[in-house]
């Protein structure tokens, strides 16, 4: 992470206590946002849209995708 960076946590820990090197955190100024939805298709789907219309951004930051049917399957590996 850069420095002043942004970190967006998004869904539900599979863990409660969910460790964060603090140090590291403050040291580079780094800020902490989280979420979760309960509309998740619809989040995924203009999501998709996003990328789709920013198609440098998806090359550039977008590592792996998944069918929305498969998330689950995935979550367990």
């Amino acid at each position: 992470m850069a420095p002043s960076g942004l970190i967006h946590y998004f869904g539900i820990p599979e863990e409660h206590p969910y460790a964060l090197d603090m140090w590291k955190f403050l040291r580079k100024h780094l800020t902490l946002q989280a979420g979760t939805t309960l509309e998740r298709r619809r989040h995924l789907q203009a999501a998709g849209r996003y990328l789709a219309a920013h198609r440098p951004l998806a090359e550039r930051y977008v590592t792996h995708t998944y069918e929305v049917g498969d998330i689950q399957a995935c979550a367990l590996r």
